[in-house]
């Protein structure tokens, strides 16, 4: 499959490769339902490397390429809404 590492941007267009693990029913946030592949892949956040599973779905049209569930998050980490980038790259912005 081929992904767009940069949000909003078509280019670069980068090939990927992930062994398919399967097809599932997955259903949006407006309940359409749809089959979709996914793959496992590994997710890394500040220092954490994880393995999770991946659906793939074309999000271009979407606000965000891509969709962090809370199943690759559960157990690991809390989501505090009024913080960002809480591992680097950009400043924290605070409340």
């Amino acid at each position: 499959f081929k992904i767009h590492p940069r949000q909003r941007k078509k280019v670069p267009t980068v090939k990927a490769h992930a062994e398919l693990i399967g097809i599932r029913k997955i259903k949006s946030s407006t309940g359409h339902i749809t089959l979709r592949p996914v793959v496992t892949t590994q997710l890394q956040i500040g220092e954490d490397i994880y393995l999770i599973e991946l659906n793939l779905f074309n999000r271009d049209m979407m606000g965000f390429r891509m969709l962090l569930g809370r199943q690759a998050i559960r157990h690991k980490y809390v989501v505090h809404p009024h913080h960002s980038y809480l591992t680097g790259n950009k400043p924290v912005k605070k409340s």
